[in-house]
């Protein structure tokens, strides 16, 4: 019996993976996380645990775990931001060394398209062999870029285990409840003036499918997982109608910075993110299409849609 063992289990896309993979009367499910998965946790093995602590090593040991899925991450900016980078790296050396100990023969880590950046000089379409090169101020990105170079080691250094890294933009559906989603039923929203880049969303139900395919056929590599077609920010705005402020882009940098250093609330992006209402960061899908056969069910349009209609 595949025995899968999933870091951030109670996470947006973890909570949604694990319930799919649990369903498979193969497969057994542990997974690890704060606080317990709020779906399908009667078929769950759960144990309250953060991904550095060094028990997890012996858990997953025990366990038999045969594939390990790496899904905790701080997605929500928080201003400890030395807590941040540790539960990035400090955990995925742990996971990785858990992985080894437990003799997994597949790692499945989820990373983000966050890690190339927004510039002015990004190319149309971002390739998986394209440098990661993360906004000075973006610390999730930064934190990725790192992630991916210890998995990736961990892969040149195991060559027998199947290494994959998956790469999504941003996650949206019914259920989406990190800090992009709720920034789109503040009462206004901030947002440059002049700027309007391509924006991409993935389908939480294609990200599911797409990570489960990955497993079930043991791939290895790395892949962008993209939704179908983009949307321009313009597009998406006008579907908030009236919500909409917007204000020269050094103007919203410096509220936002202000806003962020005092801790008060303020419906813009974060100081880091700000890049990303600006500058294209868009990402192609041609290799998951070409070597997984994965191909987004969802457009952007749709996508975006179905996450406003649970609250608009």
């Amino acid at each position: 019996m595949a025995v899968i063992g999933i870091t951030g289990i109670s996470g947006y896309v973890g909570s949604r993976l694990a319930t799919a993979m649990a369903a498979d009367a193969d497969t057994r499910v542990m997974g690890i996380d704060l606080a317990p998965p709020l779906r399908g946790a009667d078929r769950i093995d759960f144990e309250p645990m953060d991904v550095r602590d060094a028990r997890l090593i012996e858990r997953f040991r025990q366990a038999g775990v045969t594939s390990v899925v790496h899904l905790a991450c701080v997605f929500d900016p928080i201003h400890d931001r030395e807590k941040a980078r540790d539960v990035h790296v400090g955990g995925t050396r742990n996971v990785l060394a858990a992985a080894e100990a437990c003799g997994a023969s597949q790692v499945l880590f989820l990373s983000s398209t966050y890690g190339y950046g927004a510039h002015p000089d990004s190319p149309p379409r971002l390739r998986e062999d394209h440098a990661f090169r993360p906004n000075p101020r973006c610390a999730l990105a930064s934190d990725q870029a790192e992630m991916e170079r210890l998995v990736l080691a961990f892969g040149a250094a195991h060559p027998d285990v199947r290494v994959a890294i998956a790469r999504c933009c941003t996650v949206l559906g019914p259920g989406a409840n990190h800090f992009i989603a709720r920034a789109l039923q503040e009462p206004f929203i901030l947002v440059p003036r002049g700027a309007d880049p391509e924006i991409q969303f993935i389908h939480e139900d294609d990200l599911v499918a797409a990570c489960l395919l990955i497993l079930r056929e043991g791939r290895a590599g790395v892949w962008n997982l993209v939704g179908e077609g983009t949307m321009r920010l313009s597009q998406c705005l006008a579907r908030l109608g009236s919500r909409v402020r917007h204000l020269p882009s050094p103007v919203i940098a410096a509220l936002s910075r202000l806003a962020w250093r005092l801790r008060l609330p303020l419906p813009a992006a974060p100081p880091g993110l700000l890049p990303y209402l600006t500058h294209p960061c868009v990402a192609s899908g041609e290799r998951a299409a070409r070597e997984l056969g994965f191909t987004a069910r969802h457009g952007a349009a749709e996508t975006l849609e179905s996450y406003l209609k649970s609250f608009l």
